[in-house]
């Protein structure tokens, strides 16, 4: 009796499965650990933490590393790439040192009036360590794929006008190729809210009183419409309150305002850089995006190899305002044997 049940539950789950499309489908692994890193450019020593879904060893096409933005805004909120790797592609996340569950950089405790040094924190620390990852896990000795969003996406410029070896596309993810255009930008959105929201943002960042009830309500405002313009999801939720958390990396490259820029990255730009990238790369952003498309012109001038997408209900989160959309433009920019290079732009 026993048997004739577990038979007839065996049929029923395999019934079930296939409805489903679930059948002979395997679940992609799951790996997470930790790579030592000890900068050769500064004296900073630490782990990345890592997540790799899919089979790195045996992935049927080039692995897809992510670089996450922030600076400092743990991994989390990208995990949703990871359907990227329904093709049976392995998709690599991690923590940039400083953020998330990668070692951090505890505030010393300093006399009145000092200030802790965090000049270590530059581009050239997060491209060494990005070397060191890809080193540590075996990933750059064949092709692979880089997807940099908004600071990961400069990060991501910036290591491929280098020419590493092996990178075979790259995509620029809501990033901008410099600070400046950056800047200007977003002054240029502000504008476009109501007067009192304006007025209440650059009081509050003027006067340094960025804890301000009213300037967080202000700076929702503008989040709402230029940074995720549908409800923030977990993973997002999760990214955020890490950043809050901790925001040492934060602070020190951009600074604790929004508008007003006063950290190490203040003066960055890729663009003298860009004629140098090799890697065909497919170049996103949105309608309502914090990266306008002043913001990523230099790209789609200066990079030979390139492909524009723009999504036209999307702001700083396409992955979330227009998952499907947004997946079926890279991963066809990542499964393509060739790629069609658009004109570049000329410069005005």
């Amino acid at each position: 009796m026993t048997r004739g049940w577990t038979q007839l539950g065996a049929s029923l789950l395999a019934v079930i499965s296939c409805s489903l499309g679930l059948a002979n489908a395997a679940v992609p692994p799951v790996t997470e650990g930790t790579v030592n890193f000890a900068d050769p450019s500064s004296n900073v020593k630490g782990q990345t933490w890592y997540r790799i879904h899919g089979d790195l060893r045996n992935s049927r096409y080039p692995p897809l590393v992510v670089l996450h933005g922030g600076p400092g805004l743990p991994t989390d909120y990208l995990f949703p790439l990871k359907a990227l790797g329904d093709d049976g592609r392995a998709v690599v996340f991690y923590d940039q040192i400083g953020s998330g569950r990668s070692t951090r950089f505890p505030k010393p405790n300093l006399a009145a009036g000092q200030k802790a040094d965090y000049s270590f924190l530059t581009e050239e620390l997060f491209r060494n360590e990005l070397t060191n990852l890809l080193t540590s896990l075996g990933i750059n000795d064949r092709p692979y794929d880089l997807i940099g969003h908004s600071w990961g996406g400069m990060l991501g410029s910036a290591f491929a006008s280098y020419r590493p070896k092996n990178l075979r596309r790259l995509v620029l993810y809501s990033s901008p190729a410099s600070m400046d255009l950056w800047i200007k930008a977003n002054n240029q959105l502000l504008a476009g809210l109501p007067q009192g929201i304006q007025e209440t943002i650059m009081r509050n960042e003027r006067a340094g009183t960025i804890e301000d009830n009213g300037y967080r309500m202000a700076l929702e405002v503008y989040y709402n419409k230029h940074l995720c313009r549908v409800p923030y999801p977990d993973e997002l939720q999760k990214s955020a309150a890490g950043l809050l958390s901790d925001n040492t990396v934060h602070s020190a490259m951009i600074g604790p305002a929004e508008f007003t820029i006063t950290g190490s990255l203040r003066t960055w730009s890729v663009i003298d850089r860009l004629p140098k990238i090799q890697a065909p790369t497919l170049i996103i952003n949105g309608a309502y995006d914090q990266a306008q498309d002043s913001v990523i012109k230099p790209f789609r001038q200066h990079i030979w190899v390139h492909q524009w997408v723009k999504m036209k209900e999307s702001s700083h989160m396409a992955h979330f305002e227009e998952p499907q959309a947004f997946k079926e433009a890279v991963g066809n920019f990542l499964g393509r044997r060739h790629v069609t290079p658009m004109k570049r732009l000329t410069s005005d």
